[in-house]
């Protein structure tokens, strides 16, 4: 990885977690969805740098329980002494994902 890729990871970065903490602080929700938009939109191809950061994923899907579900699994997983990465935030989508993925980079 060079040191533009490296110096665009740690600013995406450092956006997504005042974005995240400023939504949470002004009580506008939860913070996952406005970072994972400007990922989205504003630099998608950043995340191709998770792709080789994760040897093992979960998705859930389904109408009802995913939140019960994946509660279940991080706590099993985490007091198995594995390391946990989720969207504790709830926002299935991309934009949430995205956030999780970033926030786990500190």
């Amino acid at each position: 990885m060079n040191i533009l890729s490296t110096c665009k990871i740690w600013f995406s970065w450092l956006r997504v977690c005042v974005l995240y903490y400023a939504t949470r602080w002004l009580g506008k929700g939860s913070g996952t969805s406005l970072p994972g938009k400007w990922i989205e939109e504003g630099c998608p191809q950043i995340l191709n740098y998770f792709n080789a950061k994760y040897r093992e994923v979960i998705f859930i899907s389904g109408t009802n329980g995913k939140t019960t579900v994946r509660s279940l699994l991080v706590k099993l997983l985490e007091d198995s002494g594995k390391r946990v990465n989720t969207n504790r935030g709830g926002a299935n989508i991309m934009r949430g994902i995205a956030t999780a993925l970033f926030l786990d980079l500190n």
